[in-house]
């Protein structure tokens, strides 16, 4: 499976401080993985992705973008009045793509993958996750701490690739990362 939460989650999900231990994901095409596939105009807090392992396998650099974050692949809408809170969340664990992985997009952070066309507050969060596209190639590549790119759609292969800018607004505050990223 993709996520323990698939499709496109628009709610409020209080935690309450709990975690989802040891959630282990394997994909290998396009997809939003982490505990929450995507999120559009959602409100989650005080929630954590604990021990994740998440290894995608991409292979076509034609067809597969890869969106991957320990608590959510992709936060998305239509325009910056879909607005998504993340408050006081956690995620450890790794985040890894294949050796000799092929894609035209990832896009990976230790909490949050890909944010486009939406608002995003993140607060009093923070991630230990290990984010590593070592040994896989992608035209376009992005990897963070706690986010992994915001606001640009890659489409296209090698020289032809095209960047559409989308519509965001990022708030980020107390929110750390401590884990190891390698590209």
């Amino acid at each position: 499976t993709e996520a323990f939460f698939t499709g496109e989650y628009s709610a409020t999900f209080n935690g309450l401080g709990h975690t989802i231990n040891n959630l282990k994901i394997e994909s290998t095409g396009s997809a939003n993985l982490g505990l929450f596939a995507s999120m559009k105009d959602a409100d989650v807090r005080h929630l954590g992705a604990t021990n994740v392992d998440i290894l995608s396998t991409a292979s076509s650099r034609t067809a597969h973008k890869v969106f991957v974050g320990g608590l959510v692949g992709k936060v998305g809408g239509t325009s910056p009045t879909n607005v998504t809170n993340l408050v006081g969340n956690w995620s450890s664990g790794v985040i890894a793509m294949k050796d000799g992985s092929e894609q035209v997009a990832l896009f990976a952070g230790g909490l949050i993958g890909y944010q486009t066309f939406s608002t995003m507050n993140v607060s009093r969060s923070y991630s230990s996750v290990n984010v590593s596209a070592k040994g896989s190639y992608s035209d376009a590549l992005a990897i963070g701490g706690l986010l992994g790119n915001n606001g640009k759609q890659e489409t296209g292969q090698g020289a032809h690739v095209q960047a559409t800018v989308a519509e965001v607004a990022t708030t980020i505050t107390t929110s750390y990362s401590t884990g190891t990223i390698i590209a």
